[in-house]
């Protein structure tokens, strides 16, 4: 799926720099000028933040109803239903491969325990 929050920030720039420019060309008083550039700045940082909040890596489904929801959240907007914890990872744990590879001699070997014990105490 295409997120279409780069599209908008791309656009939120453009308008942003037209109304500076229209700032620029009118020859507004210094006083107005400085107003609305700073209110242009605002504007641009809350609706940049704002973008961001929907970014595809943040968003995720509710089990419930399906609602994108942002994953700092507890409750779904739509249903107001539990949200799971987000769960982290945990990392497997490594398989020993010696005992793998010792298990194997010793089988197509044909031995048993003592030959087994023989070869974990060589070397």
């Amino acid at each position: 799926m295409k997120s279409w929050v780069p599209t908008l920030r791309i656009l939120l720039i453009l308008a942003c720099l037209r109304v500076i420019f229209w700032i620029v060309d009118d020859n507004l008083e210094p006083s107005l000028m400085i107003f609305a550039a700073s209110a242009v700045l605002v504007l641009f940082a809350a609706v940049w933040l704002y973008l961001g909040r929907f970014e595809p890596n943040r968003v995720f489904p509710c089990p419930h109803c399906g609602q994108g929801n942002i994953k700092d959240r507890r409750i779904c907007k739509r249903c107001r239903g539990r949200l799971p914890l987000p769960e982290e990872p945990q990392p497997e744990e490594p398989q020993p491969m010696i005992q793998y590879w010792v298990e194997v001699e010793v089988e197509e070997i044909g031995g048993g325990a003592r030959d087994l014990k023989n070869l974990s105490t060589e070397g």
